[in-house]
């Protein structure tokens, strides 16, 4: 039967058909039922729904033989038993052209002649008749271009519209073609339906690309691409279009006329094809004289075939490459750390760490590397960083060689910078490496050879606090004496030589500088108090009074208590004559502070001022022991 024209013998049957219904036909126009007809069409088949109004019933016949429900042929007759009335047979025709080559009604007939041989299936679902045409992909796809000229108009406007990223355009066409005209291009179909999101759509026309015959090498990789987009990576190499894609790829890419761009997709496509083992020369010829972008894809490839030995190689030869950037160099050395690779690592972040501030995260890396007690040759590169630097970044250079070890030669580099340049990290550094040391002694020398030429009040004020935070009271006091000399009425810094002269049992120093503090209504009780009793220690008990009643005054409108503040209420009461109301109190110190050998002998003088001498005795015994 021919594929190009209607059987002699199906034209005799319609044309008695069409003379019976002249006959039989009513006047009336009425009789006929008005059909909707649409069709969609999916991949490899094609669907039509005859919408009745009514139920009607009909037979089928394909190619002359009535069909059941399923039969394969070119043509495809339906008879009903009412006569048919549609607007949308134009439709139709336009959207079916590229399966179809022909739709033919009659009075209660409907024809359908399909352009190559296909499966015919016809099924009720109530009011409605559907029609399933399936064709064979082989045999369309040779022949489509021929029977349907519009095709390669179409598909030249689909290619452009999937170059341009404007799948949504090929909407149009569809709706108006239907798909049927990318029967011979199967991937391009693929390929729009998965830019329009259909993924069921575009996995049926992947399907009906596995069963063509033959396939170029650029189908082939288009083929793997879009497995790799379906999410279905595992079919890659296993089908039958993709099983020896690999073997063409291969040899491919051994002619050395290959153009690079080309070359360079198909490498691709081979680590698609987890065939990285096989074109591993060619990755490692580019790696090592291009780089760039191809430095990832060998590192991983090496890094998947367990090539260790290789991998580290290669990154050594990449680190001595001029042109390098910082990061770069950082992200190498952190891969050989991740492959236990410490050697290659350490020279790295050192060279790093060498134009790096000290608490950068390249230098505490190094360090970290180097443990806690580095060799000779790290330790100097440490003192030659810190002799190098200034100010705060010297101060943290210095810190860094305390922690290795090094603070001798870090208090040593300390004490080389001028007075003048002491800045308070430094003086932070350098009480904490003298702790380290436990060198007072060193530290004594140091701060007299600072002072000496200082001749800022604030920073004499600093050396004071520093030595008395080492205890060096004597020395503190040089410190602040000093600073008199430039601020003469700075009363913090009389407060701090008063009593640190005080603790020292110097009454009349304390009394020297305190008693420029207690003029007129001063609120500050240890002033008062230190003043006070020190005046008492010195004989001059009358003059002594108001003071300790001044203290008094102060200490009784504060809630908080001490051992200090309650010690020195205690004292000033019994200064004062008030020494039972003063007992009360030295019995409560000592149960709170019994080691404490000064609150116990004011305790055990008090005792005696009260008569109370067995007590004192017995108290006097244990202090003793």
């Amino acid at each position: 039967m021919s594929v190009q024209h209607i059987t002699l013998k199906t034209k005799e049957l319609l044309t008695g058909l069409l003379l019976a219904s002249l006959i039989l036909l009513p006047a009336t126009k009425g009789y006929a039922e008005s059909v909707k007809i649409h069709s969609v069409i999916k991949g490899n088949r094609l669907q039509i729904v005859m919408d009745w109004p009514k139920k009607v019933t009909f037979k089928a016949m394909v190619d002359d033989v009535k069909a059941s429900s399923k039969a394969e042929g070119h043509e495809l007759l339906l008879s009903f038993d009412k006569a048919i009335e549609t607007s949308d047979l134009e439709t139709l025709t336009k959207k079916t052209s590229g399966w179809l080559e022909s739709i033919s009604r009659g009075y209660d007939t409907l024809l359908l002649q399909s352009r190559d041989k296909a499966s015919f299936k016809v099924s009720r679902e109530g009011k409605k008749i559907q029609i399933e045409v399936v064709r064979n992909l082989s045999a369309a796809s040779g022949k489509l271009s021929k029977t349907a000229p519009d095709n390669d108009l179409l598909i030249t406007f689909a290619e452009k519209v999937l170059e341009n990223n404007r799948a949504e355009l090929m909407r149009r066409i569809f709706d108006k073609h239907g798909d049927g005209f990318l029967m011979a291009r199967p991937l391009l179909a693929a390929q729009l339906m998965l830019a329009l999101n259909n993924k069921v759509s575009s996995e049926r026309w992947v399907q009906m690309a596995e069963n063509q015959p033959d396939m170029m090498l650029d189908q082939q990789i288009e083929l793997v691409g879009l497995y790799g987009k379906l999410g279905q990576s595992g079919k890659i190499g296993q089908t039958n279009h993709t099983r020896n894609l690999g073997d063409r790829i291969e040899q491919r890419l051994n002619n050395p006329k290959l153009p690079p761009s080309r070359k360079k997709d198909l490498i691709y496509v081979m680590l698609e094809l987890k065939a990285g083992e096989r074109v591993l020369p060619h990755l490692r010829q580019l790696a090592y004289g291009q780089g760039a972008e191809w430095v990832f894809p060998y590192e991983e490839t090496l890094t998947q075939l367990g090539k260790k030995k290789e991998l580290l190689d290669f990154w050594r030869m990449r680190i001595k490459r001029s042109g390098l950037s910082v990061e770069d160099k950082r992200q190498l050395a952190f891969q050989f750390l991740d492959h236990n690779s410490k050697a290659d690592a350490v020279p790295v972040f050192r060279e790093l760490a060498q134009t790096a501030s000290a608490n950068s995260p390249d230098v505490e890396q190094l360090l970290f590397l180097w443990g806690p007690y580095p060799g000779k040759e790290e330790r100097k590169w440490l003192t030659e960083k810190a002799r190098a630097s200034k100010d705060r970044e010297q101060t943290e250079w210095l810190k860094h060689l305390v922690n290795v070890g090094e603070a001798d030669e870090a208090v040593r580099l300390a004490l080389k910078r001028p007075s003048a340049k002491i800045t308070d990290e430094l003086f932070a550094f350098y009480v904490s490496a003298l702790q380290e040391l436990q060198d007072k002694d060193m530290f004594a020398s140091a701060l007299d050879q600072w002072m000496e030429p200082e001749t800022n009040p604030d920073r004499l004020y600093r050396y004071g606090n520093l030595a008395e935070d080492q205890s060096q009271i004597e020395l503190a006091n040089e410190a602040y004496e000093k600073l008199l000399e430039f601020r003469p009425q700075d009363k913090r810094t009389l407060r701090r030589l008063g009593r640190n002269y005080f603790y020292l049992n110097q009454w009349k120093n304390t009394q020297k500088y305190l008693g420029q503090l207690v003029t007129g209504k001063n609120n500050d009780w240890p002033t008062n108090y230190y003043y006070a009793e020190a005046m008492y220690l010195e004989g001059h008990v009358k003059e002594s009074l108001p003071f300790f009643r001044r203290t008094l005054e102060i200490v009784q409108k504060i809630s908080s208590s001490s051992t200090i503040l309650d010690t020195a209420k205690a004292v000033s009461l019994e200064r004062l004559g008030k020494k039972k109301e003063a007992l009360v109190i030295y019995e409560r110190l000592v149960k709170v502070s019994p080691k404490d050998k000064k609150i116990r002998l004011k305790y055990i003088s008090c005792l005696m001022d009260v008569g109370e001498f067995e007590k004192a005795q017995k108290w006097l015994t244990l202090t003793k022991k």
